[in-house]
């Protein structure tokens, strides 16, 4: 299974700042589907000024095209788990830990998605970093969730990919964004579109709030 991650808001308390945090994992049993869905819509609704920009953004992209992609997407196969943090939540001894809260919340979602056993894992994140976690800290804490913490018997691979390189990494940027607009804007129209991909959808707690 290729899992594809990437997240929406950030984990600041500015007053610009939104409530919710969020990631969400778009899984597929194809590693060429969600490249070759975002190749076809750059060709077919971006003018050739449009296209020569190295990535789409969800939150860039025009009306239209997000009613397209959305009226689109039921044709893929594949799933979705969200994972939504609502940052009042988080413990105070956690308010600096960016990078520890987002691969707990990355490791959220991969415990719904082992349940269903798959002969593989191929994580592929949106490379950004986080205080207090290096890139290979990050990686060795996903492997080692997978590994030992859940016995997960079959390969892993971890990859941290620049999204601007990745279209599949730009596929999940629209999927995550669905659910930002529902969870920090009370706009559900682009997320009732993918209902029928979503597997599980849950909001992670902390232990020993303070």
């Amino acid at each position: 299974m290729y899992i594809y991650i990437d997240e929406s808001g950030d984990l600041g308390s500015a007053r610009k700042s939104k409530r919710y945090f969020l990631i969400a994992l778009s899984v597929s049993k194809d590693n060429r589907q969600f490249d070759i869905f975002m190749r076809r819509l750059r060709s077919r609704k971006l003018s050739k000024k449009e296209r020569k920009s190295p990535e789409l953004k969800a939150f860039e992209a025009s009306e239209t095209f997000l009613q397209y992609f959305y009226s689109h997407i039921n044709k893929l196969d594949f799933q979705i788990i969200a994972v939504i943090l609502d940052k009042k939540e988080i413990p105070s001894q956690l308010r600096k830990e960016e990078g520890i809260i987002y691969i707990q919340m990355i490791e959220k979602g991969l415990e719904t998605f082992i349940k269903q056993k798959p002969d593989k894992v191929i994580v592929t994140v949106d490379r950004r970093h986080y205080k207090g976690v290096t890139k290979e800290a990050f990686n060795l804490a996903l492997r080692d969730f997978l590994l030992v913490e859940k016995e997960f018997k079959k390969p892993v691979v971890i990859h941290q990919l620049d999204s601007t390189a990745n279209r599949s990494i730009q596929f999940a940027d629209f999927i995550v964004y669905a659910f930002s607009r529902k969870y920090n804007f009370k706009d559900d129209s682009w997320y009732n579109l993918l209902k029928d991909k979503i597997i599980k959808e849950t909001e992670i707690k902390f232990d020993n709030k303070k």
